[in-house]
């Protein structure tokens, strides 16, 4: 991640970024981005998770405050874990399951 990362975010404050506010938050979302970025860019094409019970910050991920990102990195969004350990089964399940 580099300097311009910080200063488009900081200039267009997208969620988590907020004016006024703790760069914390966003820093580590856009690590998380970056991250996302590589494994694709790399041919991964397992499951991504952003898991962040932040809903405060980032929404619940049904309000789509971050679904462009997930859209482009294809990520999954959750905010609690069960959520996330439902979407990680299922990833791995041969059947291909839904488990509820």
């Amino acid at each position: 991640m580099d300097d311009s990362c910080d200063l488009r975010r900081t200039m267009a404050c997208p969620p988590p970024a907020k004016k006024g506010k703790s760069a914390d938050d966003w820093r580590i979302y856009e690590h998380f981005l970056e991250l996302a970025f590589q494994c694709r860019k790399q041919n991964f094409v397992g499951s991504i998770t952003f898991l962040s019970s932040n809903t405060k910050d980032y929404g619940k991920p049904s309000e789509g405050l971050i679904q462009e990102d997930e859209n482009r990195l294809d990520f999954s969004y959750h905010s609690y874990i069960a959520g996330t350990l439902k979407h990680i089964i299922n990833d791995l399940s041969p059947q291909g399951m839904f488990i509820r």
